[in-house]
């Protein structure tokens, strides 16, 4: 064989592998029973929440046909105002089949995956109503009236069927989570996997019935599979994992978290995708979990992530010198400050027992809202009165007429109202002015005692000063 007949038989081989590998979407979708406009078809993606993928004249019969697949996850197809089908890809070999919808029923025709999926959903509704009607047992005998040793030998039968429905339902879980292996419907029924009871013991001790949470929190979900992030499995997880960290305190919290993220940093993937919702949740200073503390652990666990991108790398330092300043105990950097009197001053040399700075934008109505609130405080207003606390409100951008017209309009007569004229605290970043208003509580020193603290917890901070 010649050189040139050489390279026509590898070429020709070499097309006819890429013509036997290549894959395409083809989904036939039967609808019977319904009227609509259109067809939907839906995915759920990166940012947590469905998003249209695909739009078609509706018909009774649609095949939804591209040369380029669908990636790896969760889709629903809805009409104008019914969810027809909801349906999982696992991978480019599963995206030919026919979804046939009829009396309000789909059913899968060459989708092994999605027909098991199925079934399983039919059969966890099953355990549902099996865990309802003992909950509406229970409710029965609790207002029975009976005598309080029948209702505990009931009580405690009710428990028990409780705990083999559990059982029941979660070696069902497994079983099908294995038979399914290397699916994602696999990873998907490993995710929604509940942990198993804990002790009496446990059960009766605060401390460790958190600690039991939060440890067995993720036991049976799929890190090593980065297509479930393609699924509202993972998002639901992240999200009671922020809730439960939210209601212990941030030292434990914080333990748990950092064990966490050092466990998932040998799968990039979800290690990102868990710090991002993370980040939502505590590195917000709008959100209900913001923590300091915890956020700037997440941005130092994420310095030490390997192969970290160079740009995000800067971010997180940034982040950290933004944050890692004027904290509890420090003393509060000074400025110049233009009073409504009209008198120049520093924040240093107004003279109180404590000093709440209020860092402000007169126009934000955020900042607005949280100056009638702090007006309607007891304690504060009552230290107000009392000459024990001062609240100076400090206007730190360039606009001097915006806050002259505050001055006129809208300004508390009990609050002291200061106008940063030089504009030091930007020029300077000698304060996080990310998000306002931002308040500090300082001691007659001008050290920092509070840091970003939340209105509605003010007055109970200044009692612990014991003002009185």
């Amino acid at each position: 064989m010649n050189l040139d007949n050489m390279k026509k038989t590898f070429f020709l081989l070499l097309s006819l592998f890429a013509f036997q590998t290549a894959s395409a979407l083809e989904i036939t979708v039967t609808v019977k029973g319904i009227k609509s406009d259109s067809l939907f078809l839906y995915s759920y993606t990166d940012n947590y929440r469905w998003e249209k993928t695909l739009s078609l004249v509706f018909a009774e019969k649609v095949v939804l046909k591209s040369t380029k697949d669908l990636i790896p996850g969760m889709y629903i197809i809805s009409s104008d105002s019914n969810s027809i089908a909801f349906f999982v890809i696992s991978d480019q070999k599963s995206q030919k089949f026919t979804i046939q919808y009829e009396n309000g029923e789909a059913s899968y025709v060459g989708s092994p995956e999605n027909s098991a999926n199925k079934e399983y959903l039919k059969q966890m509704a099953d355990f549902e109503n099996q865990k309802q009607t003992l909950n509406v047992q229970y409710t029965a005998i609790m207002q029975s009236g009976e005598e309080y040793a029948v209702m505990e030998t009931q009580v405690k039968w009710l428990a028990e069927q409780a705990a083999k429905l559990e059982m029941e339902k979660r070696n069902y879980q497994l079983t099908k989570a294995e038979e399914a292996k290397g699916s994602l419907l696999s990873s998907i029924i490993k995710g929604s996997i509940e942990f198993s009871k804990p002790s009496e013991e446990i059960l009766k001790d605060r401390g460790l019935f958190e600690n039991y949470l939060l440890e067995h929190h993720f036991d049976y979900f799929p890190w090593e599979d980065a297509r479930i992030l393609k699924t509202p499995v993972a998002i639901n997880k992240f999200k009671d994992f922020a809730y439960l960290m939210g209601t212990v305190a941030p030292l434990k919290a914080m333990v748990y978290l950092e064990a966490m993220m050092d466990s998932l940093k040998r799968y990039p993937e979800p290690y990102y995708a868990f710090y991002d919702y993370m980040e939502k949740a505590f590195g917000n200073q709008n959100s209900p979990y913001w923590s300091q503390d915890i956020y700037l652990l997440m941005l130092r666990n994420m310095l030490t992530m390997p192969g970290l991108p160079e740009a995000k790398r800067e971010q997180c330092e940034r982040e950290i010198v933004r944050l890692d300043k004027n904290n509890p105990g420090d003393l509060a950097p000074d400025f110049p400050i233009l009073l409504s009197t009209g008198d120049s001053t520093s924040l240093h040399a107004i003279t109180s027992e404590y000093l709440i700075l209020y860092l402000q934008n007169p126009d934000c109505p955020t900042c607005a809202e949280i100056r009638e609130r702090m007006d309607k405080l007891p304690v504060l207003n009552k230290a107000i009165a009392d000459g024990k606390v001062t609240v100076l409100t400090v206007y730190f951008e360039q606009n001097e007429q915006l806050w002259r017209n505050y001055l006129a309009k809208s300004a508390n007569a009990k609050f002291l109202q200061g106008y940063d004229y030089q504009l030091d605290i930007e020029n300077k970043k000698l304060y996080d002015t990310n998000v306002i208003p931002f308040i500090y509580v300082l001691n007659a020193e001008k050290r920092i005692l509070a840091k970003d603290i939340m209105v509605d917890k003010l007055d109970d901070f200044l009692k612990t000063l014991k003002l009185y």
